[in-house]
């Protein structure tokens, strides 16, 4: 009786969060493919636990927590950032100027989202992009809520600094050009 309520509810679970758990996973890979493996992974870890699931969280707080530390599994295993996905093609129409500008934007960010370290890109991703409150990512990563904070500034910051072009992702390195023009300009 005990295995088929759990059957029941996962059964549940995949209808209603699997959406959700595969963008996620593809938010965190840029890559369909590897989007689908994850979240078959996913839902496959959450079957064999869920036994395991107390109820503390919401059913998506928890699957989308077993997601974000396959993504950063299957990150690791990875040596090379991923890849930005291709879009569809802009037509001829007169806005193609406009759109082929938005998109190359968009592009940019996600080059330089995907050069951030893993927990600030975790973090920014779960906050922006899947509207998790600090509590939510705080038991998504299993880190205090002033440690969700903590990478989302740092996060912040070396995002801005990548699509400002001054320097490195990872060490929010300036260049030496960029230190000159902040001391002759008096940004500082």
């Amino acid at each position: 009786m005990q295995s088929e309520h759990w059957r029941a509810l996962y059964e549940v679970w995949v209808v209603q969060h699997y959406q959700d758990v595969y963008s996620w996973c593809f938010r965190m890979t840029r890559n369909q493919q590897e989007a689908e493996d994850l979240t078959q992974e996913t839902f496959l870890i959450a079957y064999r636990k869920m036994h395991l699931f107390r109820g503390d969280a919401s059913p998506k707080t928890w699957l989308l927590k077993i997601a974000t530390r396959a993504c950063l599994k299957a990150g690791k295993r990875r040596s090379a950032a991923y890849a930005v996905t291709d879009r569809t093609a802009v037509d001829c129409a007169p806005s193609a100027e406009r759109e082929a500008t938005v998109r190359l934007d968009r592009e940019a960010l996600w080059r330089c989202v995907a050069k951030l370290p893993p927990r600030e890109r975790t973090a920014l991703l779960l906050y922006h992009a899947q509207d998790q409150s600090y509590q939510e990512i705080a038991h998504v990563m299993g880190v205090s809520v002033e440690r969700v904070k903590n990478y989302l500034h740092r996060g912040r910051r070396h995002l801005k600094t990548a699509l400002q072009g001054e320097g490195e992702v990872h060490g929010a390195k300036r260049t030496q050009s960029a230190d000159r023009t902040r001391r002759t300009h008096g940004s500082d």
